[in-house]
C-alpha cells in the first residue's frame, strides 16, 4: 500500500470534492484530511467536520459531502465497509500528529496521592497507547479512563476542567492550550475513503495497489 504522497494526480475536477470526517477542530482525522487535500490541491474549506463518523457518513449519504474519511482504528469502521449505500473508494497510510498525555498548565501530577484516582479522557482508538506513556511521573498512579467521541473533545474536556488529563494529539494540545506531560509518539495509521460508486474514478489515486 503506498501513501498518498506517492500517488499521481490525474483528475482535474478533484479539487471540488467535499470531505466529511471526524471533528471538532484538532482531530487526527481533520489533520490527515488536510494533508490529503493539500496533496490533491483541494480547497481546505471543502472539509466538513462532525461529532462522529456516523454523522459524517449521513452527510455523504444526503449528498452534501462527496466522500468520508475514516481511521481504520475506529472500532465501528466495519459498518462503513458493509453499508450498501457507499463503497470503499480508496485507502492510504499516513501518520497521525504526535500523541501523548496532556494536562492543563499548572496541573502537577507528581503531587497526586498514590491512592487518588486520576481521570483521563480519551477516544477509544488510542487507549492502548496509555501503556507506552504510563511511566515516570505516572508510575504507581491509579487511572480511570472515560471515552470521548474524539481526541479533540477529550482535550476540550481537560481545558474545561471536566478531567485532569487526556490522551490526545499535538493539534488539540495547541488549540486548547494544554501541555504534554508524557513522551509523545506518532501513530502510523491506515485510512479509508468511502463514497458512492461514481466517486471511484476520482479516487483511483488513493486506492491500494
Amino acid at each position: 500500500m503506498r501513501t498518498f504522497k506517492d500517488t499521481i494526480l490525474h483528475d482535474k475536477c478533484i479539487n471540488t470534492i467535499k470531505f466529511a470526517t471526524l471533528g471538532p477542530n484538532g482531530t487526527s482525522s481533520e489533520f490527515v484530511t488536510k494533508q490529503l487535500c493539500k496533496h490533491i490541491q483541494c480547497n481546505l474549506s471543502n472539509i466538513r467536520l462532525f461529532d462522529t463518523y456516523e454523522k459524517a457518513l449521513d452527510d455523504v449519504k444526503n449528498g452534501t459531502s462527496n466522500v468520508l474519511l475514516v481511521a481504520n482504528a475506529y472500532h465501528g469502521v466495519n459498518n462503513f465497509y458493509m453499508d450498501s449505500d457507499i463503497e470503499l473508494i480508496g485507502t492510504f497510510i499516513e501518520n497521525t500528529p504526535q500523541y501523548g498525555i496532556a494536562s492543563r498548565h499548572g496541573y502537577d501530577i507528581s503531587s497526586i496521592n498514590a491512592k487518588e484516582i486520576i481521570k483521563i479522557a480519551s477516544h477509544h482508538a488510542p487507549v492502548k497507547k496509555l501503556e507506552n506513556y504510563n511511566s515516570g511521573v505516572f508510575k504507581d498512579k491509579k487511572f480511570e479512563i472515560t471515552l470521548c467521541d474524539s481526541t479533540s473533545s477529550a482535550a476540550e474536556s481537560v481545558k474545561d476542567g471536566v478531567f485532569d488529563l487526556c490522551l490526545t494529539n499535538a493539534q488539540a494540545v495547541d488549540i486548547y492550550g494544554l501541555k504534554f506531560v508524557s513522551n509523545v509518539t506518532n501513530i502510523s495509521m491506515a485510512w479509508s475513503i468511502f463514497g458512492k460508486s461514481d466517486m471511484l474514478a476520482s479516487f483511483a489515486l488513493a486506492k491500494t495497489i
